[in-house]
């Protein structure tokens, strides 16, 4: 059995103060909110607590994500479908490898820079496909 979660106060405290910890319950903004590893699109590499993201579930079930920098986010889903042939010898097996995960964009983003970074985010994962042999270097 576990005991009651940590609440860690963010409300009326400078950000310099703030501090994040998982498994934590975060007050903000007046609702108790959850860190989120998968941070906003623009702050994802910064390590401070003032570019992280926070996570909650409304009573409707409904998933929230607010970037302490940026403000609300929307939540993009994003699939990375390879198929894969595998022979060995005369036998030969085809399978589909997908991976499924989702970005945070901040929320009034412009459509341009939400565009201009995901082509960049697809140009990179080409690039990383191409250095593992999963697509030919002439793929465009």
């Amino acid at each position: 059995m576990k005991g009651p979660r940590k609440i860690l106060e963010l409300d009326g405290n400078p950000k310099s103060r703030w501090k994040l910890e998982t498994g934590a319950l975060h007050l903000f903004e007046g609702k108790l909110w959850v860190w989120e590893v998968a941070g906003c699109i623009i702050c994802a590499e910064l390590n401070n607590a003032e570019n992280q993201t926070l996570t909650r579930e409304d009573d409707a079930g409904n998933e929230h994500f607010h970037c302490l920098e940026h403000g609300a986010l929307d939540k993009v889903d994003y699939s990375i479908a390879r198929t894969c042939v595998v022979r060995i010898g005369n036998v030969e097996r085809e399978f589909k490898d997908t991976e499924e995960d989702f970005l945070l964009f901040p929320n009034d983003m412009e459509p341009e820079a939400r565009t201009k970074i995901t082509e960049a985010m697809i140009q990179e994962a080409q690039e990383e496909a191409r250095k593992q042999d999963w697509l030919p270097a002439d793929d465009e």
